[in-house]
């Protein structure tokens, strides 16, 4: 009762007909209570009419929709952005995989080579040596003391020839030919460690390489994979198909901010209708109250 406006009203006449049997109150409670209860009724009607006019039913189906399209987007959205990403990473991945292809060939190439030059200068190393030890043993002390006794015409007691060019008279030359094989085999030992060294440290690099080649193809892979997952989520929205590729970012965006201002929209006209909803079920409680006012007016008016 508190919440009828008319009830400051009401109350005193209600109260003076009681107290009283004033029954001129009673017909003025009466007459208040017929316009309170004509008042509710008008608004509860125009309230209903306000009610009808929204297809509750319809404005839910719209939001469900709205939010299953808002997703869809969400998703194609993403699936946009992944397939632009993976492109780049696709790219660079290529080039990369280029200059990969580039420094195995490049060390193959070296390697081919020194394949071929190593053997050789090992080979090479192999005979100075032996050179040289030959002639380390003609520079030996003994063999200068049995050089010594050689003479022409007599055989030589170790290999029995004749002559003897190796004699004391020779020897600044052997030692000459001495010092200039040593030099050779320290030439050729410092070529065949070089090499050595230079294969090693390409046999590595290839390894690495190799290794590199082998990952970047499988993340090529997985790439073409994430490609093709991306590509089959945006085929599935027909109108996106029908936008240039530099533009589809800024369309999925546009719809987007459409779709979320249309479900602010219905989201405004469910708050309208909850309203009218409260509204209508206060003027049928004071409808009713009114109801109750005018039946006890009736009982004291009687």
């Amino acid at each position: 009762l508190e919440k009828l406006k008319e009830w400051p009203q009401l109350r005193p006449l209600l109260s003076d007909a009681k107290l009283h049997a004033n029954i001129e109150a009673t017909k003025q409670a009466l007459q208040l209570v017929h316009n309170a209860q004509q008042q509710r009724s008008q608004n509860i009607t125009h309230l209903q009419t306000q009610l009808q006019t929204v297809d509750n039913t319809q404005r839910q189906t719209s939001r469900q929709q709205l939010l299953q399209q808002q997703q869809q987007l969400q998703t194609t959205s993403h699936a946009w952005q992944q397939f632009l990403d993976t492109q780049i990473e696709a790219q660079i991945l290529h080039q990369t995989q280029q200059q990969l292809d580039n420094e195995i060939h490049q060390h193959q190439h070296q390697l081919g080579h020194l394949h071929q030059t190593l053997p050789l200068l090992t080979a090479q190393l192999s005979q100075a040596q032996h050179t040289l030890e030959s002639a380390q043993l003609a520079c030996s002390q003994n063999v200068l003391s049995l050089r010594q006794q050689l003479t022409t015409d007599n055989p030589c007691p170790v290999c029995g020839a004749l002559q003897h060019p190796y004699q004391e008279e020779h020897a600044p030359q052997l030692q000459a030919v001495f010092d200039s094989l040593k030099m050779q085999v320290v030439d050729l030992q410092k070529q065949v460690t070089q090499q050595s060294t230079q294969q090693t440290r390409l046999e590595t690099l290839l390894d690495t390489a190799k290794k590199q080649q082998q990952t970047h193809n499988l993340t090529q892979k997985k790439l073409q994979q994430q490609q093709q997952q991306a590509q089959d989520i945006v085929s599935q929205m027909a109108a996106l198909l029908e936008v240039n590729d530099a533009e589809r970012a800024a369309w999925l965006m546009s719809q987007e901010q459409q779709t979320k201002q249309q479900l602010l929209a219905l989201e405004e006209q469910e708050k309208q209708h909850q309203q009218l909803l409260t509204q209508r079920e206060q003027q049928q409680q004071q409808l009713d109250a009114c109801v109750m006012i005018e039946k006890c007016a009736h009982a004291l008016h009687d």
